[in-house]
């Protein structure tokens, strides 16, 4: 009897929820489906790195007509990237489906570096790189998914890769990328949030409300959300409750709490899944 990891299936079906609904914003990848080629046999759009054999592929695909085939032609981790141009502090999902010939080192992955200089549609000035997902299933899509990655200080360019990791030989395939951004959470003054003191304790959802357990009795204050763009949805002023009610939206995605005090405040992430029944 086939036996399935109903919590690995929960844990992705909310991610792809929280991707689809979170940034609602244009997809910043040209070509995500890999449904245009040039007359080399180049998927539009993308950079092709040295030390990679890439194939388009019109049997195993995940949706459209074309998919493209990964294979190393090396001992390196090598694929396909777009330059995208990014703003510090700016929270970023990538994700993209993956059909891996092995697992890990002998499947295939997907990550983020990023970059001081965005110009003429090229990074350039290494900051830094995640770790990269790897699909961990052979023979059968995959998605894969970096979700609400914040772009780092100093940071104007994010290289969005697909990788071959195994050697030598076929990775597998890629198709439906995404890479997809929004603002952090700013006041009408532009002023980004920070946390710096541990005002929210805990977050519950319960029917039409979201329930703010805070810390301490705040007798001079507010408590704001905001949705991922950054676009403020609700304010009220708090009057030293440490229990404070706020609307919850109908719809799912990505949110932030904000609470706000004369001297510090705090800012947590909140993900919502489904209407409000």
């Amino acid at each position: 009897m086939m036996k399935f990891n109903y919590k690995k299936i929960l844990i992705v079906a909310a991610a792809m929820v929280a991707i689809s609904a979170s940034v609602g914003a244009d997809n910043l990848l040209q070509n995500p489906g890999f449904e245009e080629w040039d007359q080399n046999g180049n998927p539009i759009g993308w950079e092709v790195e040295n030390g990679v054999t890439i194939q388009q592929e019109a049997t195993t695909v995940h949706r459209g007509q074309y998919s493209i085939s990964l294979s190393p032609t090396s001992n390196s981790n090598r694929g396909v990237y777009q330059d995208i141009e990014v703003t510090p502090g700016y929270y970023y999902t990538y994700s993209v489906w993956v059909y891996g010939s092995g697992t890990g080192s002998d499947g295939i992955g997907m990550g983020i570096t990023w970059y001081s200089t965005y110009s003429d549609g090229t990074c350039s000035g290494y900051i830094s790189s995640p770790d990269y997902p790897q699909n961990s299933q052979a023979n059968q899509w995959e998605f894969l998914y970096i979700l609400n990655e914040q772009a780092p200080s100093g940071a104007h360019c994010a290289r969005v890769r697909i990788r071959g990791y195994k050697n030598n030989g076929f990775a597998g395939y890629a198709d439906d990328a995404s890479f997809s951004g929004g603002a952090s959470p700013v006041e009408e003054d532009g002023i980004l949030p920070h946390s710096d003191r541990d005002l929210i304790l805990k977050i519950e959802t319960y029917g039409k409300n979201i329930k703010v357990h805070l810390s301490q009795g705040i007798n001079c204050g507010s408590i704001s959300l905001f949705d991922i763009t950054g676009r403020r949805l609700y304010r009220s002023q708090i009057d030293g409750h440490v229990l404070v009610s706020l609307p919850r939206p109908n719809k799912s995605g990505v949110f932030f709490v904000r609470v706000d005090t004369d001297k510090y405040s705090d800012t947590r992430k909140l993900l919502l899944l489904g209407p409000i029944e």
